[in-house]
């Protein structure tokens, strides 16, 4: 096996453990998990092995993001190649942890993260836009409903008939 196919082995086996580790933190509420391990830890290493690999390999790569001819040719290389697997591996991953933040933070139904997340890992842009139409779909649903109100901001005639 080459280094550039033990790079590659190395950083999906790692993407795979942070993606588990990031359900499950969005399962048990692990903040701490999130921040660290899938936000921190492995898009570090991700992106410290693509730097390595831009740095010592991105001079003989032709430069032409004009043209979807010019992108190919640049990907030509295992080298670049590789690394642009490690950047989409990388920005998926912060991406999925950016997510299961929001589920947390607007509390809702963690239940609707198991379409989500694997649609992030296995295909970003689609498990995003899912992502996007339940925030919107939810947002939706609570401004179509009226707000319910405290019994300090009902009408009097309310009030002095639940209390009769």
């Amino acid at each position: 096996m080459t280094s550039l196919e033990a790079v590659f082995r190395i950083a999906n086996f790692g993407a795979v453990i942070a993606w588990i580790v990031l359900a499950v933190a969005a399962v048990l509420n692990w903040r701490r998990g999130l921040e660290r391990f899938c936000g921190g830890f492995v898009p570090l290493l991700l992106a410290v092995a693509y730097l390595v690999l831009i740095v010592t390999h991105w001079s003989g790569a032709p430069v032409d993001f004009g043209s979807l001819a010019g992108v190919g040719a640049m990907f030509r290389q295992p080298q670049v190649m590789l690394a642009g697997w490690l950047h989409y591996l990388a920005f998926d991953l912060l991406i999925g942890v950016m997510v299961v933040e929001r589920f947390l933070e607007d509390r809702m139904p963690r239940i609707l993260l198991v379409p989500v997340l694997p649609l992030l890992f296995f295909f970003g842009p689609a498990g995003w836009l899912l992502f996007q139409a339940i925030r919107f779909a939810r947002r939706e649903g609570t401004a179509a409903r009226p707000a319910a109100r405290s019994p300090a901001t009902r009408p009097a005639a309310a009030r002095a008939k639940k209390s009769a």
